[in-house]
């Protein structure tokens, strides 16, 4: 192992909880040759609680430090903004007091209250910053009028400040991203930029799947991830609704969870499944024969799209976005707006050849996705 220290700002992603896992790939991954801390919080984004300490696998090579923050139950509130700034205040703490001229960071784009005082701690200490594009704020959040507008100036104000402090190196996880990054970093704080998508976990998709679809009367589509406006289903429930010969599996909670059961009250074929462990999500992914992908903001190549490809399912991508542009670049799926009329006229149309064509694809292409296989890009530049 060599003398050089990677410090990995991961507020809301750690090995306590699966959501996400760029993050925790990255340390172990970097880990295997550099003295690594995982820097997160014992808050979960997604489940709205404190995880215990017992939570945190202490397994891995890498260390973890956890930070103080504040618990909040609304996306999109005050407290949050609040608990964001407790934490960015932390973090600049931790890049002051733990961290050593010479050494690398890694933070992402998001929160900008995050990513602002830790590339501040970073200039104070001489280290080398490397910013991880996973999404851009204020586009992310379904906002309308003076509050958009007052979010949209509070965002761009934080990100200005934060890109001017440091020459960076820069990934980020989908191809639109790119526009962002050019007209929001400086050319000259660029030192290299890279495309390197989320990926899928090997270990979690072990099964190679097969080149064809199972045989059945049934077509089973399967939604896995967040029930929220980012991510809207109705539609899909209503095509699904109205079509004989398919089934919906909806696995995951949100906001908007009970208003969707509202809209399939009644459908025999439309299933919610809940919250479930990653074994049993995996497998209820696996025996599905189509993986639903709907983006109506800025969650342009989110980890259910290579959660799909791992589990070797072809994709409905549902709206304009990177996914839909991915999914029709390499043939392995369907693309479609999101009304009702055009996915339930996709689905009439659809039949075995075509699904069993596509299937044959996303075999082929997925070898390339795999974290293990992308990841080493952002390892090199990290290291170097």
């Amino acid at each position: 192992m060599s003398n050089k220290k990677i410090h990995i700002m991961s507020p809301y992603e750690s090995t306590a909880e699966a959501r996400g896992t760029r993050n925790i790939m990255l340390a172990r991954l970097l880990s295997e040759e550099s003295d690594v801390t995982l820097i997160c919080t014992r808050f979960s984004h997604g489940k709205k609680k404190f995880w215990p300490i017992s939570a945190f696998k202490k397994s891995e090579k890498f260390k973890t430090y956890f930070l103080p923050t504040l618990s909040y139950k609304s996306n999109l509130s005050v407290r949050r903004v609040l608990a964001h700034w407790i934490t960015a205040f932390s973090s600049l703490y931790y890049v002051i007091t733990k961290t050593s001229k010479g050494d690398s960071i890694v933070a992402s784009s998001i929160p900008p209250e995050v990513l602002l005082l830790t590339s501040l701690g970073v200039r104070l200490k001489g280290g080398n910053l490397h910013i991880d594009v996973r999404d851009i704020w204020p586009d992310a959040f379904p906002l309308a009028g003076k509050v958009s507008s007052l979010f949209s100036i509070y965002c761009n104000v934080l990100n200005k400040l934060a890109f001017k402090l440091n020459k960076v190196t820069v990934s980020y996880v989908a191809q639109s991203f790119f526009n962002w990054i050019e007209k929001v970093i400086p050319s000259n704080r660029i030192k290299s930029c890279q495309f390197i998508p989320l990926g899928f976990d090997q270990l979690r998709w072990q099964d190679r799947p097969t080149m064809t679809v199972k045989d059945s009367s049934v077509v089973k589509l399967v939604y896995i991830g967040y029930l929220e406006s980012q991510f809207d289903i109705s539609q899909v429930i209503n095509a699904v609704k109205n079509s004989s010969g398919y089934e919906l599996i909806v696995i995951g909670g949100g906001s908007k969870s009970e208003y969707y059961k509202s809209i399939a009250e009644g459908a025999d074929n439309v299933k919610f499944l809940g919250t479930l462990s990653l074994d049993e999500a995996a497998e209820q992914v696996m025996n599905a024969d189509i993986g639903v992908l709907p983006i109506s903001h800025t969650a342009q190549m989110p980890n259910k799209l290579f959660d799909y490809l791992g589990a070797g399912l072809p994709i409905l991508a549902i709206g304009e976005s990177d996914s839909a542009s991915f999914v029709k670049k390499h043939s392995i799926g369907w693309t479609t707006d999101f009304s009702q009329e055009a996915i339930e006229a996709l689905l009439t149309k659809m039949d075995s050849e075509k699904l069993n064509f596509c299937k044959r694809n996303v075999v082929t292409v997925r070898v390339e996705f795999s974290k293990d296989v992308i990841y080493k890009k952002l390892v090199h530049t990290i290291n170097n």
